[in-house]
């Protein structure tokens, strides 16, 4: 694995192998992890025909994978992407030029405390709290609202499934 300073598309070695000390750990180490694993088999019961068959089907879709609609998730990015801009606008506008995104999360409690209501945070939960609330002000409700919505907003799990895709359009080894 690089280290933080490292080009990650390379592969690295352990650089210990000329030390004989560091040799021989690693020896005694592969040692007792192959006696570990063999007293754990010794102990461990057998899997049931039922596992076993579970374990099959579950190779079975690995290796098949799940169909990935690309077309539609791109297009959802594209979608969702939209929709946040039209957030972020809506936000700015709101706050005054104050709070540029739904995702500024410091700015807009900032805003808030600015304009009286006495947060901690904007998670959910204290979001609908406040929302429940009869005495804040109508772009504070609104600036609650834009945040709630905003925070659906996210493409990470689309990409992450546009990201597993394989050239067919299918995830292999999710399960």
């Amino acid at each position: 694995k690089p280290r933080k300073a490292e080009d990650p598309t390379r592969l690295y070695w352990h650089d210990g192998w000329d030390d004989p000390e560091t040799v021989e750990r690693l020896h005694d180490y592969c040692d007792q992890d192959v006696l570990t694993e063999n007293a754990a088999k010794n102990v461990l019961l057998d899997l049931s025909e039922y596992e076993w068959a579970t374990y099959h089907l579950n190779e079975h879709i690995n290796d098949r994978g799940l169909g990935i609609d690309i077309q539609s998730a791109l297009a959802a990015v594209d979608l969702t992407e939209k929709a946040k801009d039209l957030l972020n606008t809506e936000m700015l506008d709101v706050t005054a030029g104050y709070v540029a995104t739904v995702s500024s999360v410091s700015a807009l409690t900032t805003w808030l405390r600015m304009r009286g209501a006495g947060v901690d945070g904007v998670g959910k939960a204290e979001l609908t709290d406040l929302l429940a609330t009869d005495d804040i002000d109508d772009d504070v409700r609104r600036a609650l609202e834009i945040r709630l919505e905003g925070a659906k907003v996210s493409v990470s799990k689309l990409q992450a499934f546009i990201d597993r895709a394989d050239e067919d359009g299918r995830a292999r080894g999710s399960y």
